[in-house]
């Protein structure tokens, strides 16, 4: 057996849906210089902007200076932060849905996020006012993490992409709104500037796996809509009156209407292969490599599990790997999390079967021993049942 043939890119457990949200996209963000001369009033005088950025630094700090990787922390320690994770959002701990937005996958993951929120803020807060400029932030980034939910109820989500795509949707809705009193020429232009903006994080989300587009989107439709409630008339200054208090209102009852499809959905996550991974009992073999274990399944089993994976050079230092141990009346079962191409290879499907012999023999003294292999949303792509004696 050649345990190093899977590839890296094959078998991908344990990952967080923005993790890989740092491509360079969100270098084409929006020119503030563009904008803010359609927005007539000036820079309120405390940025919240500023202030956003500054809690999103303060926590990536907080979280790095209790022992979080700055460049790859794993899915146990996101969760502890506050991660969104459909089974616990949905499940008693709504406060996620908030939380989520200002964690961060890495040093990487947040600069480039906080970027796009310091070339786009400043404007939207211009345009709408410091008061509704927060609001429409923490809405889209709730928008988000529902939407996120709700797609995707079983993956771990973080980042403040949903929000900063809310801002790109709000100051969208701000300049349609604008449209009948500002000239053509600099309408075209910031249309072209902010259609581009989005339509290119749009098309990375969709071209680069381990993005979460659908809370981009979901953070997108709930600025745009906050954006255009919160627009100020031309020529008035930005107060609020009814149609910003029941617009509110409205977006608060949407939101809570996805919520609830969203609870469905994270209730059907909760009951599906690997749901109970994220609750269970958990060594770590490596800074990268963790094991879970419940349902019967001790310490001492996953820590021998740990050196035979290790002795297999399926566990080698190099790779974000989680592997969940419990006990069910078939026997043992050992639990992975890989891509679904993957399964498309039959020689993949081998070396997870020469693991599980090797597993049988090294492990559990021949005991009958049940892999799963399961895809990021944790339902059960395939199962290999291995024998023993």
């Amino acid at each position: 057996m050649n345990p190093d043939e899977p590839e890296p890119n094959d078998i991908s457990p344990g990952r967080s849906s923005q993790d890989q949200d740092y491509q360079v996209s969100y270098a084409a963000s929006v020119n503030r210089r563009n904008i803010e001369p359609v927005a007539r009033q000036s820079p309120p005088a405390i940025s919240v902007s500023f202030l956003l950025i500054g809690i999103n630094v303060a926590v990536f700090a907080a979280m790095v200076l209790s022992g979080v990787s700055a460049f790859s922390p794993n899915v146990s320690e996101l969760l502890k932060w506050g991660a969104d994770f459909g089974p616990r959002s949905m499940g008693g701990e709504p406060w996620r849905l908030v939380s989520a937005m200002f964690l961060h996958s890495g040093l990487l993951h947040i600069f480039v996020n906080m970027y796009a929120l310091r070339n786009t803020g400043p404007a939207a807060e211009s345009a709408l006012g410091k008061m509704s400029f927060f609001l429409l932030y923490c809405l889209s980034g709730i928008g988000g993490s529902i939407a996120s939910i709700c797609w995707h109820p079983a993956i771990v989500s973080v980042g403040a992409s949903g929000a900063i795509f809310g801002v790109f949707g709000g100051l969208l809705a701000f300049l349609l709104s604008r449209r009948s009193h500002i000239s053509p020429e600099i309408f075209k232009k910031n249309l072209k500037s902010m259609a581009g903006v989005i339509g290119l994080n749009l098309f990375f989300g969709m071209s680069i796996p381990g993005i979460n587009n659908a809370c981009h989107l979901g953070g997108l439709t709930t600025g745009f809509v906050a954006g255009w409630l919160f627009a100020p008339a031309p020529n008035e200054p930005r107060s609020w009156g009814a149609k910003q208090y029941l617009g509110t209102l409205g977006i608060i009852g949407v939101l809570a209407v996805g919520a609830v499809f969203a609870k469905q959905r994270a209730g059907i996550a909760s009951t599906q292969g690997l749901a109970s991974i994220l609750s269970s009992e958990k060594i770590d073999i490596s800074p990268k490599e963790s094991i879970y274990y419940s349902d019967g399944a001790t310490e001492s089993e996953a820590q021998e599990l740990g050196r035979t994976l290790q002795k297999t050079k399926f566990f080698n230092g190099k790779h974000n790997v989680t592997v969940e141990l419990t006990h069910s009346a078939d026997g043992i079962v050992v639990s992975f999390i890989v891509k679904t191409a993957a399964l498309e290879k039959p020689e993949i499907v081998k070396v997870f079967e020469e693991i599980g012999k090797e597993l049988s023999v090294n492990a559990f003294n021949n005991k009958p021993l049940m892999i799963r292999l399961c895809d990021s949303e944790l339902q059960i792509l395939k199962t290999i049942r291995i024998d023993g004696n």
